[in-house]
């Protein structure tokens, strides 16, 4: 069975500083590591809304609020439902629902799958680790930088970052 989770916005009626609390102290990470940056919803299998409820129990301003007749006895920063194929499930905060183009990343950005993700894209989470990540992020963060005008030119290190983190998916492909 799978199941929706639906981040409640902050410009929800129910929306509330505990929920904030949440999102603030651990639930962001939470969200992301299943597959939720950038988007208000997500589709977990049981396991995974199991793992993630765990998790969510624990961070301070799940439960937040004893909730209205009209939302149920508690109101959480995320709301978690059966899944449906007729539920609308946007990959955008437009609330939009779109399909990406076969062999795209996102209906987002229609970008190529890059080649090193090939082996690992049905993957929910790809374990990298910490310090391949902080290069990658760092100098992603850098050539921004330099195209704003504001940074120097370390496209060395930008393409040495990018090889140690490719080197980094295709171990974690060969670990699965």
């Amino acid at each position: 069975m799978k199941y929706t989770l639906i981040a409640v916005s902050d410009s929800d009626a129910m929306w509330n500083d505990r929920m904030d609390a949440w999102w603030n102290n651990g639930g962001g990470l939470l969200w992301n590591q299943h597959g939720g940056f950038g988007t208000d919803s997500l589709v977990l299998n049981n396991d995974q809304v199991d793992a993630f409820l765990e998790k969510a129990k624990l961070i301070e301003g799940w439960n937040a609020v004893p909730g209205s007749p009209e939302w149920g006895e508690m109101v959480n920063p995320v709301i978690v439902q059966q899944h449906t194929e007729a539920d609308p499930v946007s990959d955008d905060n437009s609330g939009e629902t779109r399909s990406a183009p076969p062999g795209s990343c996102c209906s987002s950005c229609g970008r190529p799958v890059h080649e090193a993700l090939h082996t690992v894209w049905e993957c929910g989470m790809i374990a990298v680790p910490r310090t391949e990540m902080n290069h990658v992020l760092n100098s992603l963060q850098e050539a921004i930088e330099f195209c704003q005008g504001t940074g120097p030119n370390n496209f060395k290190t930008w393409e040495a970052a990018l090889s140690e983190f490719v080197a980094a998916l295709a171990g974690s492909a060969s670990g699965r």
